[in-house]
């Protein structure tokens, strides 16, 4: 994601995932699509995700079927790529 060792925040530090949410969001639309968010994650400390898994993280998160997801959508995804990362971490 955008950062280094602060990039799995924990969800609670708002402040932090606005400005991650933010520099995801290119185009200034408020929501986050695809390419942004494949953008992002290659961006990270792991290897690259392939497009059709970005599109399904998005499209499980993603509440009014539009292919993009909001900052709160964002929010629950952050938490939940941070359980697994911490999950396979231990």
């Amino acid at each position: 994601m955008a950062g280094k060792s602060s990039a799995l925040a924990p969800i609670r530090d708002k402040a932090f995932l606005t400005s991650v949410f933010e520099s995801m969001d290119r185009d200034r639309t408020g929501f986050i699509n695809v390419s942004e968010l494949q953008r992002a994650l290659a961006s990270g400390n792991w290897k690259p995700f392939g497009e059709e898994l970005v599109l399904l993280m998005v499209k499980i998160f993603d509440r009014d079927f539009s292919n993009k997801i909001d900052f709160d959508q964002f929010c629950t995804l952050w938490s939940y790529i941070t359980n697994w990362f911490n999950a396979f971490k231990k």
